[in-house]
């Protein structure tokens, strides 16, 4: 470089605005992303949302399956059959 000339630089950072998440090789933005994790996680906890809203005798237990075996189709199905069961009649 010459004395007296102007070094240009490049900016490679993204503005703060600007956040994006790297998916399998492809770039997402995080505006995208955000949303559809959020259903997600809301469709993750549905067994337990059931069984806190029926107060369902044995939530615990729909709680504990739910969140770790939910991520299983068959967890998941089986959380969701305990906190949809009938409760027991009050004699």
């Amino acid at each position: 470089m010459r004395s007296g000339q102007a070094c240009e630089t490049r900016r490679t950072s993204l503005p703060i605005a600007v956040l994006v998440l790297r998916v399998g090789g492809d770039v997402v933005s995080l505006s995208a992303a955000l949303p559809i994790a959020l259903v997600v996680l809301v469709l993750y906890l549905v067994p337990t949302v059931v069984a806190m809203v029926r107060a369902v005798p044995n939530r615990g237990s729909v709680i504990v399956v739910n969140i770790f075996l939910g991520w299983t189709l068959i967890g998941w199905v089986v959380a969701l059959a305990m906190a949809a069961r009938s409760k027991a009649p009050v004699l």
